[in-house]
């Protein structure tokens, strides 16, 4: 796998921590959260709410449609980890964003 440039930071996060892009044919969102950057698919594992629409707190992005709470670090769901969200490797460098897609 390689690694995909895919924009400048100030420029996908310029109106808050979340962002959604489409590539290859996914809709991935895209978390900032203390620095870090994180990459899952964008749809809640519930019934499918675009999870850039929702809110980070506490380490979490909580769905914008029923409050699911689901780990910025891991993907899982709070209160079930069995059930995850595909994510993808990213990092920032340079002020750049990439990812690694599979």
């Amino acid at each position: 796998m390689t690694w995909v440039k895919i924009g400048c930071e100030k420029e996908l996060f310029k109106n808050g921590n979340t962002s959604s892009i489409e590539i290859e044919e996914k809709n991935l969102g895209l978390f900032l959260s203390k620095g870090k950057i994180f990459a899952y698919q964008n749809m809640c594992p519930h019934k499918g709410a675009p999870l850039t629409e929702g809110e980070i707190k506490d380490g979490l992005v909580i769905c914008p449609w029923h409050g699911w709470q689901l780990e910025l670090n891991s993907g899982q769901m709070r209160n079930n980890p069995k059930i995850c969200l595909k994510s993808y490797p990213a990092k920032i460098s340079d002020g750049e964003i990439f990812l690694e897609l599979d």
